[in-house]
């Protein structure tokens, strides 16, 4: 299935939002992901599923000072 992940066209093998972060090797906690232009709270993004040419953008959390 192909959607739009920060801007570029990637095909990906699940359908489940979660799977999606995985296979992109987003594994860890400190991300944000907006589907659609929608923010997915984190409790949710295990049950998210996601449609061909959905728009996904992936902020990464840094800390900093």
């Amino acid at each position: 299935m192909k959607v739009k992940i920060n801007g570029n066209l990637k095909e990906v093998s699940s359908s489940n939002l979660l799977e999606i972060l995985k296979e992109l090797g987003f594994d860890h906690q400190r991300y944000v992901v907006v589907l659609n232009e929608n923010i997915v709270p984190k409790s949710q993004v295990a049950e998210t599923l996601v449609n061909e040419g959905d728009d996904i953008e992936i902020l990464t959390i840094m800390g900093g000072g």
